[in-house]
Order: C-alpha cells, then structure tokens, then sequence
C-alpha cells in the first residue's frame, strides 16, 4: 500500500510485525531492508579494514545463514542513507507532489462512470443476499452439512463485505478524495519538517509507514 511514492522501495521497505513484538531500531536501517530476490531481511555488519576505516553495510540475511538465497545483495549503508535523501528531497519540490498526486486521485477515484459502477455493485449485493437465503434454506433442508454451509457462508460473506466497501468508498467518494488531500497534506508537512542531518529508525519507519498505508 504506496500513495505517495516519496521512497519507490526500490531497495527499502517496511518489515511488518506481526507478532507485536517491538521494532529493534539498534541501527538505522534495522527492520527497514528486504532482499530484492527471496525477500528476506538484509542483516547489518561492520568491518574495519586494516587502514582503521570502518565500512558497514547490510546485506541478505538468508544467503548468509541458511544459502537458501543465491544473491548476497550487499548494500553500503552511505549509499543507502545518501539515496533516501535525495528521495526525501526530489519529493519536496511541490511539482513532483502535485503530480503523484494527481497521479493517486486519477487512478484511484475514477468518477466518470461512477453512476454505473453504483448501479452494478448494487445489482451484485442483491445477488449475494440471495445466494445467502439459498445457502442457508439448503442447510435447513439438510441438503448440506455444516461444514459446506460454513464454507459457502464464510466465501459470500467475504464478496459481499468487499462490495459493500467499494459501494461505500463510490458513494462517498467526494469525501474520499478530500481524505486522501488532508492526509498527503499532513505527509508533506511531516516530510518538510524532517531533519536530513539526523536520520534515525523511527523517522524512517514513521516515513514509510506514511507511504504505504
């Protein structure tokens, strides 16, 4: 889920939690970097080459610990931090803003033939009724066994919640629209108010958690 494509995620993108354990943020990039073959997490490492210089760089964390990954994916981290910046940047001129904008309304929020789309999502709801007043006489009738009527109950359910949410999302799609302004505004302001000179984990986080959601 990308509405503003500040940072395309070429190479960074959101590591989701699912378990609610806490991000560890020890490093700027932790939880934030994903192996563009097999998608797994890019691990952190740092050298210090016999000139006392110190290199850090991250690379994919399943070529390295399992082989089940052919591609090391190595990625400098200056490299990294240096091309989230210009994105950051690229992303504040009010030109580009206005047109991934545009670009996210146009694709989005098609109106021109809404009227119709009303109209059939509304024939296909009726349909689905119907088909649950069939499903469910069927298991009445012991024509199906409960765990058929389930599983037909539980798919309708699914199409008709979806219906009902593309029906909701085109009735109100004037308020839809000025929804998605507010919060691309709020995404600009957070942008233009982020010091570049001190970038840490959590305002990377904030930043894409912004853009995909």
């Amino acid at each position: 889920k990308d509405e503003f494509g500040v940072v395309k995620l070429r190479k960074v993108r959101t590591g989701i939690n699912k378990t609610g354990q806490r991000y560890s943020g020890s490093h700027i990039f932790s939880n934030l970097l994903r192996c563009g073959n097999c998608g797994g997490p890019l691990r952190f490492k740092k050298q210090v080459s016999s000139s006392k210089k110190v290199h850090l760089y991250w690379f994919c964390a399943n070529n390295d610990r399992l082989g089940s990954c052919n591609y090391r994916n190595l990625q400098k981290q200056d490299e990294l931090l240096e091309w989230v910046k210009k994105e950051i940047i690229e992303y504040r001129n009010k030109d580009i803003q206005e047109h991934y904008l545009g670009y996210i309304l146009e694709t989005k929020f098609d109106k021109s033939d809404a009227k119709q789309r009303i109209e059939l999502i509304t024939k296909q709801i009726e349909e689905i009724k119907q088909k649950q007043d069939v499903n469910f006489d069927l298991h009445v009738k012991k024509i199906i066994d409960i765990d058929e009527y389930a599983t037909r109950a539980e798919k309708l359910n699914n199409e008709l919640a979806e219906l009902k949410d593309e029906l909701n999302k085109l009735t109100h799609i004037d308020r839809e629209i000025e929804n998605l302004k507010r919060k691309h505004n709020e995404f600009i302001n957070e942008l233009n108010n982020i010091d570049l000179d001190n970038l840490d984990n959590p305002t990377l986080r904030k930043i894409i958690s912004s853009i995909i959601c």
